[in-house]
């Protein structure tokens, strides 16, 4: 060995030696040590307001640190009100040297090994309206004598209704910062998925009476992926301000997933939501956030409370284009434990019936299945199951439709009740998109008050009342008026006329409804050659129909006043709403021995 080595040589065995003899020194410089695990113990219970202590053989050890190694267990914690009791199987704590020597203990790490919580069922001992949890948390993490904690393995018992336990939590925090920055990490285990977090804080600061300081949270996991840059402040209660970017691939799975127990259903799947928000207790609110849900894109307001039961929506949103195709023709069963749903209903009830709601939606273009709807605005609100929607100037078909709609669904038996006003509509772009071939045509309007219960759509169509008033012009209805006034036979088995139809000039109709029937007790229907007049009903379960109608005046240069009875033709439309029979009701049918006349001759009814 060199000799400019050996001075270097011998200061390293001299340190040597003087770290092991400090090591030595420890248990005489910081006295019985036969006690120390109570100590520690109790600067625990100080912190935490409750009773800690070692329930087994605490082993103490000097090297590679200070530590203090057991079974350790937590109860009845004042600043972990929702905690009941924390057993951890090993507890290792490591102690600051520095501070021991000085007579205080400080604990360095905190090291927890498969520890168990138990939550509290209830309210705690001793709870106040002042002892809010979030002011009991800010209190705890407030002089916290621990500089690091690690959690291995830990496992929070739940009860059933919440579905089990949250279990493989994995955590890491670091306080040491001096200057009170907390940088964290960590994962856990929930209904058999994996959530990975880590969490970053920066030095608190203090204004007026509140404190604040600048939070960034990521949470990754299969059901939702979210990031949120914020500031929390304590002052009485503890808020969160800042923006947020959220994705969730199916929100009617993660709803299900955190608890809400929602049937299957074609609604509710991907969601997105970014920007600015507010947390305060247990609601969140965007102010101006950007929004998707199914597809559809929506910027506005929107508030979320998740406590108490049940979550309540409210938010005032515009979109460029609404499909309402996922929230029609669901029909799916409940879930356990709800109210049946409606069998065969057009809506996807969960939505409504699992949430109350107070929304203001409005949207440059609206498709509800086949039917493309113009610009127009709704309202929805709904409490309890009970739900109300009012409809204000919607484009319907080249006219505007406004109305109200109220339904339980809370109710085994859904009562419901419309009232609707349509101006200016065309009938046949109406009609097309349901599937009805038959080419009526026109411009008008409709007004209808109905109300029905039931607890299917079959039982609701027989419940049906109401009234229903018809008002258009300019239009055609799909039957041959000219042939069936110019022949001499019956002309049994024609149905709707799809290449001779009707025009007329004006239409009126007053209706009523009642178990199911469309009873139309007068219609008028001005034609280019006469007057029509009559009655029906309409069979809405059977989809059948029973139309009786006369022609008031053949021609303009005779007056309907001085038309007989003898001298009025009369058309009857029976049979399938689909295909009817239609045919001159003023005729002999064929087989009965009549004489055919010419048809301007007047005919003679039959009694």
């Amino acid at each position: 060995m060199k000799p400019s080595q050996l001075p270097w040589r011998w200061l390293l065995f001299g340190l040597l030696a003087v770290l092991i003899l400090g090591i030595a020194l420890i248990p005489r410089l910081i006295g019985d040590t036969s006690r120390f695990g109570d100590r520690v113990a109790a600067e625990l219970s100080s912190w935490t307001g409750g009773e800690v202590k070692f329930t087994g053989p605490v082993l103490i050890s000097f090297f590679p640190d200070v530590s203090v190694r057991g079974e350790l267990e937590l109860t009845d914690s004042s600043r972990l009100p929702l905690m009941q009791s924390l057993i951890a199987k090993e507890a290792k704590i490591s102690l600051d040297l520095v501070d021991l020597l000085r007579g205080r203990v400080t604990i360095d790490t905190l090291r927890l090994l498969e520890p168990k919580i138990t939550l509290r069922e209830g309210a705690w001992p001793g709870a106040s309206a002042a002892q809010a949890p979030q002011a009991l948390i800010a209190n705890l993490l407030t002089g916290a004598p621990v500089r690091v904690l690690h959690v291995r393995k830990g496992r929070i018992a739940l009860s059933h209704a919440y579905g089990g336990s949250i279990r493989e939590i994995y955590a890491h925090f670091d306080a040491g910062e001096e200057t009170g920055a907390v940088s964290g990490f960590g994962s856990f285990a929930f209904r058999d998925v994996t959530v990975r977090y880590s969490l970053e804080s920066g030095s608190p600061t203090a204004a007026a009476d509140a404190e604040s300081l600048p939070v960034t949270l990521t949470i990754t996991s299969k059901p939702i992926r979210a990031k949120i840059n914020g500031t929390a402040s304590y002052a009485g209660e503890l808020k969160l301000d800042g923006d947020v970017q959220a994705e969730i691939d199916d929100l009617r799975r993660f709803l299900n997933w955190v608890g809400m127990d929602l049937p299957e259903g074609e609604s509710l799947k991907g969601f997105s939501a970014a920007g600015a928000f507010h947390l305060a207790g247990s609601t969140l609110t965007f102010d101006d956030g950007s929004f998707t849900l199914d597809g559809n894109k929506a910027v506005g307001l929107l508030a979320v409370t998740a406590a108490p039961l049940p979550p309540r929506i409210e938010g005032t949103l515009a979109f460029d284009r609404l499909v309402l195709d996922p929230y029609l023709g669901n029909g799916r069963a409940s879930a356990p434990g709800a109210p049946p749903a409606i069998q065969g209903s057009p809506f996807d009830q969960s939505l409504l019936r699992y949430f109350d709601a107070d929304l203001r939606i409005s949207a440059a273009e609206i498709d509800a299945g086949a039917a493309k709807l113009g610009r127009g605005g709704f309202t929805i609100t709904a409490k309890q199951g009970a739900v109300t929607s009012e409809l204000g100037e919607l484009e319907l078909c080249g006219g505007s439709a406004e109305g109200r709609l109220s339904v339980d669904l809370a109710r085994a038996t859904t009562p419901l009740n419309l009232v609707v006003n349509l101006a200016g509509v065309s009938l046949d772009s109406c009609l097309q998109p349901l599937g009805f071939a038959a080419p009526f045509k026109g411009t008008g309007g409709l007004k209808a008050e109905l109300s029905t219960e039931g607890s299917d759509v079959a039982e609701l169509t027989r419940n049906l009342t109401g009234t229903i008033k018809v008002d258009a012009r300019d239009g055609a209805v799909p039957v041959d008026f000219a042939r069936l006034l110019a022949t001499t036979a019956p002309l049994d088995d024609d149905g709707w006329s799809r290449d001779a139809a009707s025009s007329f000039d004006q239409l009126n109709a007053d209706c009523s409804l009642s178990a199911g029937h469309i009873w139309c007790q007068t219609l008028s229907m001005q034609t280019p050659g006469g007057r029509f007049s009559g009655a029906g009903d309409v069979d809405l379960p059977k989809q059948t129909l029973d139309w009786s109608l006369s022609v008031g005046s053949r021609n303009s240069a005779v007056n309907s006043a001085q038309q007989t009875e003898e001298d009025t033709p009369k058309v009857s439309i029976r049979g399938s709403l689909s295909q009817p029979m239609i045919r001159r009701a003023d005729r002999p049918t064929l087989g009965e021995g009549s004489l055919q006349t010419s048809p301007m001759e007047p005919q003679v009814l039959p009694h």
